[in-house]
C-alpha cells in the first residue's frame, strides 16, 4: 500500500513539475516578445490600424454593396504597401506561429498562451487578413499562417470559463520573474 501512495505522489510530482515547465516556457515567450522587435512591431501595427481604420470606414460607407469585400482588401494592401510595413506583419506571423507551434508540440501551455496572447493574435490576423492572403497568393505561400489561424480559431472557441481556470493554473505555477505581468494583464493571482 505504502508502495502505490509514494509512486503516486511521485507521479503527482512529476506531472506538476511538467505543467510548470510548460507555463514558464508559455510565459519566456512574453520575455520575448518584449525583447524583440515583435513588440515594437506590435505597437505600430495596431498603432497604424487605429490610425488609418477610420479612413476604412468611409470607404465601405460609400462602397456599393457588393464591393465592400474588394474594398476592404484593397484598402489594407494598400496600407501595408503604403507605410512599409510588411516587414512587421511577417515577425508578427513568425512569432504567433512560433508560440502556436510551441503550443502544439505540447512543449508550452495551451490555455495560458491563449489567455496571454490570444486576443492580440485574434486582432493582428482580423486587421491584417486581407494583406496576409494576398501575400500567401503572390508568394505562394500556402501554408505561411497555419499554426496562426488554428490558434486563433482555438482562442474563438474558448468560453471564458476555459480561461479563467488557465488563469488558476498559471498562478499556481507563475515563477517569481513573472508576477508583475499577471497584474498588468489584470490576472487575479
Amino acid at each position: 500500500m505504502f508502495a502505490v501512495a509514494s509512486a503516486l505522489v511521485a507521479y503527482t510530482e512529476y506531472r506538476s513539475n511538467q505543467q510548470q515547465a510548460k507555463i514558464e516556457r508559455t510565459l519566456t515567450y512574453y520575455s520575448y516578445f518584449q525583447d524583440t522587435n515583435a513588440h515594437q512591431a506590435s505597437f505600430e501595427l495596431s498603432q497604424l490600424w487605429d490610425t488609418e481604420s477610420g479612413a476604412l470606414d468611409d470607404l465601405l460607407s460609400k462602397a456599393p454593396k457588393g464591393e465592400s469585400k474588394k474594398v476592404y482588401e484593397d484598402f489594407v494592401v494598400d496600407l501595408v504597401q503604403k507605410h512599409n510595413v510588411r516587414a512587421k506583419v511577417l515577425l508578427m506571423i513568425g512569432f504567433y506561429n512560433s508560440l502556436a507551434t510551441c503550443v502544439t508540440a505540447d512543449l508550452c501551455d495551451h490555455l495560458t498562451a491563449l489567455r496571454f496572447y490570444g486576443p492580440e493574435a485574434k486582432t493582428f490576423r482580423n486587421n491584417y487578413f486581407a494583406y496576409i492572403e494576398a501575400y500567401k497568393k503572390q508568394n505562394n505561400a500556402v501554408d505561411l499562417t497555419r499554426p496562426l489561424e488554428r490558434f486563433v480559431e482555438e482562442y474563438k472557441s474558448l468560453r471564458e470559463v476555459d480561461l479563467s481556470h488557465a488563469d488558476i493554473a498559471t498562478c499556481r505555477y507563475l515563477p517569481d520573474a513573472f508576477s508583475g505581468l499577471a497584474n498588468d494583464i489584470g490576472m487575479p493571482c
